[in-house]
């Protein structure tokens, strides 16, 4: 993620921000078993 969202960030200070972040962070994965819900009518109207 890193490298993703500051990728000219240097190694170094990416590691350092890690360390220091790191109890702080919580993360989640979350799988969708159903889902369920109306077509928006906007949706609907350009398929026709």
């Amino acid at each position: 993620m890193a490298i993703k969202y500051a990728p000219e960030d240097s190694i170094d200070n990416r590691k350092k921000a890690i360390e220091n972040e790191y109890n702080a962070l919580c993360m989640i994965e979350l799988s969708i078993e159903h889902i369920s819900g109306k077509e928006a009518i906007e949706l609907v109207n350009k398929k026709q």
